[in-house]
């Protein structure tokens, strides 16, 4: 369509090569959430406490495109896996310039049926290998988050 901007939503996992502390998540969330209302960029982060991250980030392509890429580059990250990167005509997360989760607060319950993730130790796998399951997720934290 002319004159409108194709926007995209890219999840991806990653893993810390460094612990994430309380204080660093919340720096880590500050600068996340300055950058991306400036940029209309929205989406959720989700942290495991064992240095895994889910992160979905959505927007117009270009500026998800150019996080992304820093991302990317980011020295704090290894193993970058993107678990899909779709064209959409509405956001999934709009209300939200970084939603998140540190999810070694959840108990079992709050996870039913996810007891084998909180066990996991390698997310980056369970997570390349059962893209579905994190959508699932996602959405989950989502409507539990409304």
């Amino acid at each position: 369509m002319f004159g409108s901007v194709s926007m995209i939503e890219l999840v991806y996992v990653s893993h810390a090569k460094v612990h994430f502390g309380h204080q660093d998540l919340v720096k880590l969330l500050e600068t996340a959430r300055a950058h991306n209302a400036e940029n209309k960029i929205t989406g959720m982060l989700l942290y495991d406490g064992y240095e895994a991250f889910i992160q979905a980030i959505e927007g117009a392509k270009d500026q998800v495109e150019a996080l992304f890429q820093t991302i990317s580059q980011d020295p704090r990250h290894e193993r970058i896996s993107v678990l899909w990167r779709n064209d959409i005509e509405k956001r999934n997360f709009p209300d939200w310039q970084m939603g998140f989760k540190d999810i070694r607060e959840l108990s079992v319950q709050e996870l039913e049926g996810y007891s084998d993730f909180m066990q996991n130790r390698n997310v980056n796998t369970h997570t390349t290998n059962n893209i579905s399951f994190a959508k699932e997720l996602l959405r989950r934290f989502k409507q539990n988050n409304n």
